[in-house]
């Protein structure tokens, strides 16, 4: 695999291509670029500045796209024997990691990021709020500042900013923080043509954890037939349940005990709802195969060197001192965000397939929803929109149900 070092980082005339002994990625983005640092941050690589920290720091007034010629600005011996170690650290570093997980899935969700588009702001609602400065979330409304087109910036995130690639917000309005109670300032394009669409996985969690049990045989229970939309009231009829627990209690012990919370808090929290606490985390456990999953990512996690796990799609999660628990919810977490990802990529190479991104128009990403401007003349196609997010890359034939509702009440 040959890999391209930018003329910036090494200081020479042109770019410099090496060749690398790894096959398990044919697109590894040019070293020096946007892209390159978001692959690092993803596969936790350190790789050193060159040249060193003495040399760039007599030439830290240069910015910028400025390359500075190293080669004439250092002792020959001295270059070469820099840029000599510095080659040598980056084959090293870049050999015997597995890229597969960034070519086959990071890089098929680029544009569904690159579609996103400003959303438009009601100006005066948006002026009332920020009146009362005692208002909780007063920063992050700021954000969504409009411009004199009553546009708010476009929206920029990061995937590899977190241990599990769960969305962050790098520039622009900040939706992921959002009150509530301050969706009011967004509205759509086209006044009351239009509408903000929310499309919402349901039981995105819980249900992916299923799947890939299923698909990696995971878990000694699987679950009969197809999951159904209501995923919590079907798992009370498997678990034969009916009449003894009801679905908001079921939904709890689940969401708890996949988000890593101990016994103990998850008896606490059931103690005055349910009979038996005890007996029904044990079925929730045994249904899940959450202890045979913490073992193999506990397993996976201590043979690591550098101490991390996979998620199912293969993205590393690293992580310093981790409870089985915490390596639980990690994997989960993770997954479902790769899996949200890839099924509203889908919907979108509809959309440009179709050159109907203009009536669809995606504004935000939004954890486990895509919020779309949509037009009232094709209001009716959206849950044919659903329809097609429903099956997820590499997740089988099984269905992850979308919702549609208005994102803004």
């Amino acid at each position: 695999m040959n890999i391209c070092i930018s003329k910036h980082v090494t200081g020479t005339p042109d770019d410099i291509e090496i060749n690398i002994d790894n096959s398990s990625c044919r697109n590894i983005p040019i070293i020096g670029s946007a892209g390159f640092e978001d692959l690092v941050r993803v596969y936790s690589i350190i790789l050193p500045s060159f040249p060193s920290e003495p040399y760039r720091k007599c030439y830290k007034a240069f910015s910028g796209d400025i390359s500075i010629p190293w080669k004439m600005c250092m002792p020959t011996e001295v270059y070469e024997r820099e840029f000599g170690e510095y080659l040598r650290i980056v084959r090293t570093s870049l050999t015997d990691i597995d890229f597969s997980y960034y070519e086959n899935v990071y890089t098929k969700t680029e544009l569904l990021f690159d579609v996103l588009e400003p959303v438009k702001i009601n100006c005066s609602t948006y002026e009332e709020h920020l009146e009362d400065e005692t208002k909780q979330g007063i920063s992050v409304l700021r954000t969504f500042k409009p411009n004199q087109g009553g546009y708010a910036s476009r929206v920029e995130y990061s995937k590899s900013s977190t241990v599990t690639g769960r969305l962050k917000v790098t520039s622009g309005p900040n939706i992921l923080h959002l009150n509530k109670d301050y969706r009011n300032i967004l509205e759509s394009k086209w006044k009351s043509d239009g509408s903000l669409v929310y499309l919402d996985y349901k039981s995105l969690e819980p249900r992916v954890l299923l799947v890939t049990n299923k698909l990696n045989s995971t878990s000694n229970v699987s679950y009969s037939g197809s999951l159904p939309r209501d995923i919590y009231q079907h798992i009370i009829t498997e678990l034969n349940l009916d009449g003894l627990v009801d679905r908001e209690d079921i939904k709890t012990t689940i969401i708890s005990l996949l988000y890593g919370a101990s016994r103990d808090s998850v008896i606490h929290r059931l103690k005055n709802i349910v009979e038996s606490p005890n007996d029904l985390i044990d079925l929730v456990i045994e249904y899940f195969g959450l202890e045979a999953l913490k073992n193999k990512l506990a397993q996976e996690y201590e043979s690591s060197e550098r101490r991390f796990i996979c998620n199912f799609y293969g993205r590393p999660i690293f992580c310093e001192n981790t409870s089985p628990s915490t390596l639980l919810n990690y994997y989960i977490q993770s997954t479902a965000v790769d899996a949200a990802l890839l099924g509203f990529q889908k919907i979108v190479d509809r959309l440009v397939s179709t050159n109907t991104l203009d009536v669809f128009s995606p504004r935000f990403i939004l954890h486990d929803a895509l919020i779309l401007d949509v037009h009232n003349s094709v209001k009716h196609l959206v849950p044919k929109l659903c329809k097609l997010g429903e099956t997820i890359p590499y997740l089988g034939e099984e269905k992850f149900f979308l919702e549609d509702n208005s994102f803004v009440v």
